[in-house]
């Protein structure tokens, strides 16, 4: 482990075991908490396709600074039967591979927190944001990076974790994160970076916190908790058809989707989507490739989470029409929606197959009803 990590872990760890000795804070106790958070984060690179194996046994590390929301009040945990947390955070990772590089990342969190004990939670965190990266593709001075191309591309995580509160106003926290960059197939090459990380970090509450225990209630587990959904969505992207190649194509479609809330977070959903794919008909120009259509339609099913007015959706799907030769017939799809009001909703999708990103859209919601 890099020695600068080693002794950043060891401080959070001496301030951690020092935090109980202080005397105890009698500040009235806040149902909204903002807190600060420093942390240190230690891995290694998943080489994932035969493309980066150059990338095979690097040893990332990295520190990050959070600044953190949290409600603990009853409307939110009647809302979602958890205390949500939402924040931002900042970072620096050293790739620890001459390929790769730097980054440095800016994202939003959204993390639900779930009470175990007066002094234990648990967490799910779901993050997404921008990484700044210092040694992309370049066919002279850097034609070994097949991970990245763009200097700016997309960072997305997803986390379990612990929060242990040591005192009213500090709190230690360890999660394991698996990490994603790419650029979305944007710009080739664009295999991506994967990496698995372990973080332990410590958090300072400018007021102090506390995590009651709420019981469910017969009115907070049905109604809409239960209810059918349904909803009309139009999507927009667009991305280059190969690698080297600088002219942009778009990629256009819509689709339905009904979705079976089961409980306060948690929904089922299935749907039926088409789209134009012509970045990949000018692809099938250039290959000579005549007489297949660039259009595909798909089915699809999977799970929300439903955090409030967000949905953090999962879904993979299976082509029922697709002629287009360079992919397979299972995808998946990764998204995040923002409900604006009873009717309308915007958001972002990630559509991969396997391992590699096709392309990242912008989504226009339509819901249609419920009952």
């Amino acid at each position: 482990m890099d020695k600068r990590l080693a002794a950043g872990l060891a401080w959070l760890a001496t301030i951690g075991w020092l935090a109980p000795l202080q005397a105890q804070d009698t500040t009235a106790v806040s149902p909204r908490v903002f807190s600060v958070g420093l942390s240190g984060q230690y891995g290694f690179i998943f080489a994932h396709t035969q493309d980066v194996e150059n990338t095979r046994g690097a040893r990332p590390w990295g520190v990050q600074a959070t600044f953190v929301w949290q409600r603990t009040d009853a409307q939110a945990w009647n809302t979602c039967a958890c205390y949500p947390r939402q924040g931002l955070l900042l970072g620096y990772y050293n790739y620890d591979s001459p390929v790769l590089g730097h980054s440095a990342k800016a994202a939003y969190f959204l993390e639900p927190t779930f009470r175990l004990t007066p002094r234990l939670s648990g967490l799910v965190r779901g993050t997404g944001g921008l990484a700044y990266l210092t040694n992309p593709y370049h066919p002279v001075r850097n034609p070994l990076n097949q991970s990245y191309s763009l200097p700016v591309s997309i960072y997305i995580a997803f986390g379990l974790g612990l929060n242990y509160q040591l005192t009213p106003r500090y709190r230690l926290n360890a999660q394991a994160v698996y990490e994603h960059i790419s650029n979305g197939g944007m710009k080739e090459p664009n295999k991506g970076i994967n990496y698995p990380m372990m973080s332990l970090g410590l958090e300072y509450a400018l007021n102090p916190v506390a995590i009651p225990k709420r019981s469910r209630t017969t009115s907070q587990a049905v109604g809409p908790h239960s209810s059918w959904q349904w909803e009309a969505y139009g999507f927009a992207s667009s991305r280059t058809p190969g690698f080297g190649q600088q002219r942009r194509y778009f990629i256009g479609g819509a689709g339905v989707l009904v979705r079976k809330r089961v409980g306060r977070i948690h929904a089922f959903n299935a749907g039926l989507e088409g789209y134009g794919d012509f970045a990949s008909q000018e692809r099938m120009r250039q290959d000579s490739i005549a007489g297949l259509s660039h259009w595909r339609v798909g089915l699809l099913a999977g799970h929300d989470f439903v955090l409030g007015r967000f949905l953090f959706s999962q879904q993979l799907g299976v082509y029922v029409f697709n002629e287009i030769p360079y992919f397979g017939r299972v995808y998946h799809r990764w998204g995040l929606t923002y409900a604006l009001d009873d009717r309308w909703a915007v958001g972002f999708n990630l559509k991969a197959h396997r391992h590699v990103a096709n392309f990242i859209e912008l989504r226009l919601v339509r819901k249609l009803g419920q009952r």
